[in-house]
């Protein structure tokens, strides 16, 4: 019986520390969408096109293009 409470308690304590993972994960996140979202404001405001962009910051377009797709929450 004792390895039956035993496993019951890491049940409960996992599911607190899924709990605060999934807070993390969700807050970061947000900061993902709004540093996405700055940027592209960024961008739009230079009248940059994500090639150009691209091309001067030495990255691969695709890279602007995602960060352009990123679901914004501002």
């Amino acid at each position: 019986m004792p390895t039956n409470r035993r496993r019951i308690f890491n049940i409960d304590e996992a599911n607190i520390k899924l709990d605060k993972a999934m807070k993390i994960i969700l807050n970061d996140n947000e900061k993902i969408a709004n540093l996405a979202a700055c940027f592209k404001q960024e961008r739009v405001k230079l009248g940059l096109s994500q090639c150009a962009l691209a091309k001067k910051a030495g990255i691969n377009s695709r890279i602007i293009s995602r960060i352009d797709e990123v679901p914004y929450l501002v």
